[in-house]
């Protein structure tokens, strides 16, 4: 079975047309961006490391419970240990509302691991190995560009992998429901959306 990059890429634009139109600067919601890195939305409360409104740990958010009504983590997950992906999964259930949404984006491993085995030896070393284990370095430069003496950048490298199933299993886990669920192009690599409801 092929990947069929036709579709993903086609999800890609499925993906950003759901996200204009629900990220949205509402005042009267209180919204989360878990994992924001350079990608902020304005009227989400950006989160990140070191980059962000709020400074912090997202397996361990200095929020209250149930006060938010809604939360966006993309291409964050991968970079954590992959014991610690539940741990984050119940915090974000923790401070959602019921009723409150979540969408997910994340690499799907078993689709990463597919275009890797598929690829030409130069996409396999030049691209899809970095999907696997992040690119290592500062951001904006392309991993098959850095040199030996270029500092590694902790946060870039990734730690853990999900597929559709075992991230929708975890949700369903920890008290939400899969409302929608896709795969897509997250910037050449196959990943997988989720759209979850607390519940």
């Amino acid at each position: 079975m092929n990947i069929d990059y036709t579709m993903l890429n086609e999800n890609r634009k499925r993906l950003l047309e759901w996200q204009a139109s629900h990220y949205v600067n509402e005042s009267h919601f209180f919204r989360l961006n878990a994992g924001c890195g350079n990608a902020q939305i304005d009227g989400y409360v950006n989160m990140d490391i070191d980059n962000g409104d709020v400074n912090g740990d997202i397996r361990v958010m200095p929020f209250k419970d149930t006060c938010m009504d809604a939360i966006t983590c993309h291409h964050v997950l991968e970079h954590l240990p992959q014991r610690h992906i539940a741990k984050t999964i119940h915090e974000f259930s923790r401070i959602l509302k019921d009723g409150g949404w979540l969408d997910i984006g994340v690499p799907d491993i078993e689709l990463v691991c597919k275009a890797f085995l598929e690829a030409s030896e130069k996409r396999k070393w030049n691209w899809y190995i970095y999907t696997i284990y992040g690119s290592q370095i500062k951001d904006g430069i392309h991993p098959s560009r850095a040199t030996e003496d270029m500092p590694n950048a902790e946060g870039m490298f990734h730690r853990s992998g999900v597929s559709q199933r075992m991230l929708c299993d975890c949700l369903m886990a920890n008290s939400f429901e899969v409302i929608e669920s896709y795969h897509y192009d997250g910037f050449g690599t196959p990943s997988v959306f989720i759209l979850a409801r607390k519940v």
